[in-house]
């Protein structure tokens, strides 16, 4: 185990629910690392400017984008993007594109993007990339789409995969232009961010500063390929827009009366809805995947998406240790929220991987649901409400906003009143006394018949 790894897991001992609370988006980042003899340090993103220019004849997608930035110590800025950059500017001058390169972190866990110039710190810098993104779009007579989907059970398969993003820690507000030039066929754009039309196949999108590489929903298609059903709900706190749709008329119809259903049910749970519409894409086939207010889904697992709405995107995972929370959360609702008599299984390792990991362990489903059945039970000595108020509670408090491991453990030490340090570190740092548990392979013990599994690459391709 290296040695960063040892002292975030020494960190995690002291942890009390005294001490648990809302950090800023630096705090919760990974441990910076040295690289080329100098140091590589994280950088808190403040807004990014995404220029999208899709040329429909040549079958061309280009893109600049616009990062503005801060780094709390100094040294060489990282974020990732997994396209090239054709050009870089920092702060106005030009940088060899050489200069951002695709590096391994210290526990080799992921790769990341370096740009190999020292920055000053607590001051705003600009870096600014055009590259191509061609091999991300689809182009055919005349027509684009582009469906940026994402998934969170494998490596860089975040927003990383478009545009240029940081990991999940940082929350940063995003403006999106994008153009469509070559055609005179018509075009529309499904996302969960405000769309203004300015033009024909001419629009922005504007996504709120509370999203993070994670949230972003962004679906450019010829308009009339889908099925569309638009309407409200009347949510605790606001009027909700809603948006459905699907090759199949059917899906919307059901899809559109099982949202609102589970829309009621999931404000009566956990709390007013957290986000300023719902967008979901409903398929035939295939698992699903959740953003802030949206979700592309069969319509079996449309539910445990939508829950996602409040654990997952809106209560937020700062990293891939604490992605485990969520899908147990949602997976306890999807088992009818069933109770435990007490913990009684072998350890296991949710959340104790290196902080460079950025993927959700697929022992989160069935593994982490029974963690919460066994919270419950715990809960349920001294609340009727069990382990659903305690969430209720937790969404209140942390709505918005991105968590660790460790504020759900001093959020749960808070509402039992007392330590619940040996059940971490047995059931999810993944240590006993004969030492550290070894970390399962991807799919061990899912049944993916009960809980949405992720789409295949060829799947998705085939949904854009």
């Amino acid at each position: 185990m290296r040695s960063h790894l040892k002292a975030l897991l020494c960190i995690v001992l002291p942890f009390t629910a005294a001490s648990y609370g809302i950090a800023e988006d630096l705090d919760k980042a990974p441990p910076s690392f040295a690289h080329l003899g100098r140091k590589a340090v994280f950088a808190d993103f403040s807004h990014v400017g995404l220029s999208l220019s899709f040329d429909a004849l040549n079958g061309k997608a280009r893109a600049r984008a616009v990062i503005e930035f801060e780094v709390r110590e100094a040294g060489m800025p990282v974020f990732d993007m997994i396209p090239s950059a054709e050009s870089v500017t920092l702060d106005g001058v030009a940088v060899d594109r050489s200069a951002v390169s695709a590096v391994k972190d210290p526990d080799k866990q992921s790769t990341v993007r370096v740009l190999s110039v020292d920055v000053v710190p607590n001051q705003k810098h600009t870096l600014e990339m055009v590259y191509d993104l061609s091999g991300k779009v689809t182009f055919s007579q005349g027509t684009v789409s582009a469906g940026f989907f994402m998934s969170d059970l494998s490596d860089r398969e975040y927003w990383e995969q478009y545009a240029p993003t940081n990991f999940e820690f940082d929350q940063y507000a995003q403006t999106m232009s994008v153009e469509i030039s070559g055609t005179d066929k018509r075009h529309e754009i499904f996302a969960n961010g405000e769309v203004e039309e300015l033009a024909m196949n001419k629009w922005q999108v504007s996504y709120p500063s509370y999203y993070s590489t994670s949230s972003f929903y962004f679906h450019l298609v010829k308009q009339g390929r889908f099925n569309v059903s638009r309407s409200t709900y009347q949510g605790l706190a606001a009027e909700i827009p809603l948006t459905v749709y699907s090759i199949s008329q059917s899906n919307v119809s059901t899809g559109m009366q099982r949202l609102k259903e589970y829309m009621a049910e999931l404000e009566g749970t956990y709390g007013a809805f957290a986000h300023p519409s719902f967008t979901a894409y409903i398929t035939d086939s295939g698992g699903g995947m959740e953003y802030c207010g949206a979700t592309v889904t069969s319509l079996w697992a449309l539910g445990h998406e939508t829950t996602h709405s409040w654990f997952a995107r809106g209560v937020m995972p700062a990293n891939g240790n604490a992605g485990w929370i969520d899908e147990a959360i949602a997976s306890w609702r999807d088992d009818n929220y069933p109770r435990s008599n007490g913990p009684s299984r072998s350890p296991r390792m949710l959340g104790g991987f290196s902080p460079y990991k950025r993927f959700t362990t697929q022992d989160a489903y069935s593994y982490g649901a029974d963690l919460i059945s066994d919270f419950d039970s715990m809960v349920a000595r001294s609340s009727d409400s069990g382990m659903k108020g305690v969430l209720r509670d937790m969404f209140a408090t942390f709505k918005r906003q991105t968590i660790t491991v460790q504020m759900f453990q001093g959020h749960m030490e808070q509402a039992l009143g007392t330590s619940l340090q040996a059940f971490f570190d047995k059931y999810i740092y993944g240590r006993t006394n004969s030492g550290m548990v070894e970390s399962r392979n991807a799919g061990w013990d899912v049944n993916w018949s009960h809980h949405p599994r992720p789409f295949t690459q060829e799947e998705l391709l085939k949904i854009r």
